[in-house]
């Protein structure tokens, strides 16, 4: 399919490796909105909720166990 697969989290449906961060909002922010910010390659920010978050680490789980299995039968000499 696609090395960087495009999935929906929550509200957002974006490629799953275009996140290179995410923080625990702090201080007012994190009182008034609390949640996460996560970082896009392209340098937006975006909130994520608890739900969020926790649908976005199920999906990086599963595409990095992907990725590993991939790379296991490369190494084999299997062809895609």
């Amino acid at each position: 399919e696609s090395m960087n697969p495009v999935k929906r989290i929550g509200r957002y449906q974006l490629p799953i490796l275009n996140i290179v961060a995410i923080s625990l909002r702090t201080g007012w922010r994190g009182w008034l909105r609390p949640g996460y910010d996560a970082t896009l390659i392209n340098g937006h920010v975006i909130h994520f909720t608890e739900e969020e978050k926790a649908k976005y680490d199920e999906e990086r789980e599963l595409h990095d166990t992907v990725m590993q299995v991939y790379g296991m039968g490369k190494g084999l000499g299997l062809r895609t």
